[in-house]
């Protein structure tokens, strides 16, 4: 017979910042397959049958775990075989895996309303014309804790350092001093 000696599953998830993160599990053959019997190193029936499968199932459990902490050691819906589950929190139905009660799903990040982005544009401008920062900088500290709208988002992205000329600078000085 034989068998696969590992497999490796990636799991990527969208952050509430808008990044894809990747979550990676590798799984051996030898460190997972179930055997016949305490006594016996043999696969047993279903291993034996479907082992490349089986194994592919370990990973890929191993891996949605990773990428799903708050839904800890929760069984797949291959491990539920049409069970439900319901531990108060989260309610899964086991024919479809769909989840019914997202209790502990991530909140959903407040929008960035267009009041706090008409305050912070000239701040912005200004940090970027001292070379303090960037557009994108800016963008991911904001979505860190906000969702930006695609209009929001390319209005930030339009902020460029600005350079100033010397003598005009100089001349738009003298003015604000002759007019006060």
């Amino acid at each position: 017979m034989t068998y696969p000696a590992w497999c490796r599953v990636v799991v990527k998830r969208l952050l509430p910042n808008g990044l894809i993160a990747e979550f990676a599990a590798t799984e051996r053959w030898k460190e997972n397959y179930a055997t016949a019997g305490k006594d016996s190193q043999a696969p047993n029936a279903m291993w034996k049958r479907r082992p490349y499968a089986q194994l592919a199932k370990c990973a890929e459990a191993q891996a949605l775990r990773k990428a799903f902490p708050e839904f800890g050691a929760q069984p797949t819906a291959d491990e539920m075989e049409g069970k439900s589950l319901d531990d108060g929190a989260t309610v899964i139905d086991g024919n479809t895996g769909e989840i019914l009660n997202k209790k502990d799903a991530p909140k959903e990040l407040p929008t960035y309303t267009e009041a706090q982005l008409e305050k912070n544009l000239p701040a912005w401008q200004d940090a970027i014309n001292a070379d303090r920062t960037t557009a994108a900088k800016i963008i991911a500290k904001v979505t860190s804790g906000y969702r930006l709208t695609p209009a929001q988002a390319e209005r930030i992205r339009a902020l460029k350092k600005q350079e100033v000329d010397s003598f005009v600078a100089d001349m738009e000085a003298a003015e604000q001093g002759q007019q006060q």
